[in-house]
């Protein structure tokens, strides 16, 4: 495969970009919202694939232009074939994602990697992975503020279909750059949780009665919300991206659903042999002012519970990675860093590593899934905790959303502060982990916090 680019220059943001393509078949955009000048910071646009695999359970489905084939397998080997099938080395080097795979896991896929009972209701009955290969992409450096079309010269193409791939996709834009912005109006029903406060309450002390036997010692409880849309999706997550912008932001729009995220966490990338993860462990709500603003970001800087938090965390991935990792090559870095974010800040720590050869990206993403962050340690048997409280699947949220490159590199985040709407409802799980020291009120009013940046998009007072 060969890959073509042209690089324009257009005065329009990212988002008004992804206007032209917002209603194509499959049309994705990975959004960094933050649109930060300090790092190689790209947001990426595409639609229309040539190939979507989707899956649900071991049943798995293969649509390549008018050709659907049926498979009964493991999803991630039948990826895996594809990204192998379609991987290239090519010298031009144009941003990290050149084209390839983009889509989303389910936090349901984990039964592909760890046998285990499954309690929890399967309330929206969606695909547990969707991906679409894309053979076009709109490359936006924020450093650079440069946007490029990339498009890939597919096996038994010519040179003219991925050049008439990139007149289409420049006339798009032009066509959408004349249309007159229209915004729907912010119109919901009632906000319902599948969890009541004494409920929720209720979870968290029984989190801390395993861990006081010595089942655990950490376990990520979420409660989920839902709630009632009248207004567009897209003009909905536009406004999300203004309220709490991150660099891991997404857009994905399927037949089956739409799916909104402002996820700040990055969960694992690999570009060349290098990976980097950065679990997220320890939230405290932004303050009022400036003065308890200061006051909550060293309250949660000096957290004994929130450091030993994020050190579970950090152990459980350093695990992950060392299954598919060169021994010795783990490295971390930024242990208990503090971030800001619009309504919260977040503990992370940076973890590097160099990926062993004898592995490839699907390879490295199964070590890892879904995250320690929003699972527990030890790992396993935390997820059978949370199939055990939790009443109805989690479906994307804690499972992962990013990209698959042709030239082999990947990046992905957690899909946390994220939405999934179908047939005009939203639903969004906010959560937190749980150890000895836990508060269950302190708990609950957490998982309020991180959902602040839904409700002040979605008109709620709460």
């Amino acid at each position: 495969m060969e890959t073509i680019f042209e690089e324009f220059n257009i005065d329009l943001s990212a988002s008004a970009i992804f206007n032209a393509f917002v209603s194509d078949n499959y049309s994705v955009f990975l959004d960094n919202s933050l649109n930060s000048s300090t790092l190689l910071n790209y947001s990426y646009i595409t639609s229309d694939p040539f190939l979507i695999i989707t899956s649900k359970g071991n049943n798995i489905k293969i649509k390549e232009r008018e050709t659907e084939k049926e498979f009964f397998g493991n999803p991630f080997n039948i990826l895996n074939e594809l990204i192998d099938k379609y991987n290239f080395d090519d010298n031009i080097n144009i941003a990290p994602f050149q084209g390839g795979a983009i889509g989303y896991m389910s936090y349901e896929m984990r039964h592909h990697i760890e046998h285990m009972p499954s309690h929890a209701l399967d309330y929206l009955e969606l695909p547990e992975m969707c991906f679409g290969f894309y053979d076009w992409v709109i490359s936006i450096n924020h450093s650079k503020n440069t946007t490029t079309l990339i498009s890939t010269i597919l096996p038994n193409n010519n040179h003219n279909s991925a050049t008439n791939r990139i007149e289409w996709v420049k006339n798009k834009i032009k066509n959408a750059s004349n249309l007159t912005k229209e915004k729907s109006k912010i119109k919901v029903g009632k906000l319902k949780s599948n969890f009541s406060e004494k409920q929720y309450l209720d979870s968290v002390r029984k989190v801390k009665y395993y861990i006081e036997k010595g089942d655990v010692y950490q376990v990520n409880i979420a409660q989920r919300f839902e709630i009632e849309l009248e207004e567009k999706t897209w003009d909905l997550y536009k406004r999300l991206r203004q309220i709490t912008p991150s660099n891991y932001s997404a857009f994905l729009r399927y037949p089956e659903s739409d799916i909104l995220s402002t996820s700040p966490e990055h969960f694992v990338s690999l570009k060349e042999s290098l990976v980097h993860s950065k679990p997220m462990k320890g939230t405290r709500p932004r303050g009022s002012n400036k003065k308890s603003d200061n006051e909550l970001l060293n309250d949660l800087k000096n957290s004994l519970k929130d450091r030993t938090e994020n050190l579970m965390i950090v152990d459980v991935v350093r695990n992950d990675l060392g299954k598919v990792c060169l021994p010795g090559s783990i490295n971390v870095k930024n242990l208990f860093k503090i971030e800001k974010y619009e309504h919260v800040f977040q503990m992370i720590t940076d973890i590097y590593a160099e990926l062993n050869d004898k592995y490839n990206i699907v390879d490295l993403l199964e070590s890892c899934f879904p995250g320690g962050s929003v699972t527990g340690a030890p790992k396993i048997r935390a997820m059978e905790i949370i199939d055990e409280i939790e009443p109805v699947q989690r479906n994307v949220y804690c499972g992962a959303i990013g990209y698959f490159g042709f030239n082999g590199n990947m990046k992905t985040s957690i899909p946390i502060r994220t939405m999934i709407v179908k047939n005009n409802i939203g639903y969004f799980h906010v959560g937190g982990g749980i150890i000895y020291d836990s508060n269950p009120s302190m708990e609950y009013q957490e998982t309020l916090d991180k959902a602040k940046g839904f409700f002040k998009a979605l008109n709620i007072i709460n």
